[in-house]
């Protein structure tokens, strides 16, 4: 062999060791590029959960709150109608009252006379809304609350 022949054969392995490594850089730059784009897909992914899950909440925290106001509305509503009957035995309910910003209704008070009476109240806060039924066995000389419950629906 000669010695351009040598010095050729030579040239050629570098030229194929320096494509070889040149193709080993490129191949580990793209799973790197790829390990990043991946790692920032699962981040977003997270950042977005955690997000959508504070969201969600958020609305129970709010419709949690609204059906407590509610709540305390409608029982303020039925104190007052059991109030009113206590002063007149004649009270037929049918009243709204307005406490603060937020009001409350005093339904028909059923039955007649010092006996067996029943007060119904509701009450709206935002998408919640609450009703309380209340049934007095007497009223004079002292009421006499035989059921004090919130109930799903008011005939």
């Amino acid at each position: 062999m000669s010695i351009i022949t040598v010095s050729y054969f030579m040239e050629q392995q570098t030229e194929d060791t320096r494509n070889l490594n040149m193709r080993l850089f490129e191949r580990r730059g793209f799973v790197a590029l790829m390990a990043v784009v991946v790692v920032g897909a699962v981040g977003l992914a997270i950042a977005i959960s955690i997000t959508l899950l504070g969201a969600g909440f958020t609305k129970t925290g709010i419709a949690l709150q609204q059906s407590q106001q509610a709540k305390s509305l409608a029982n303020a509503c039925a104190e007052y109608g059991l109030e009113k009957l206590r002063e007149s035995t004649g009270y037929a309910g049918d009243e709204t009252l307005t406490i603060g910003s937020s009001t409350c209704y005093v339904l028909a008070v059923l039955g007649s006379g010092n006996t067996n009476r029943t007060v119904e109240s509701s009450s709206t806060v935002g998408t919640v809304t609450r009703k309380v039924k209340v049934q007095v066995s007497q009223i004079m000389p002292q009421i006499q609350v035989t059921s004090w419950q919130e109930v799903a629906d008011l005939p």
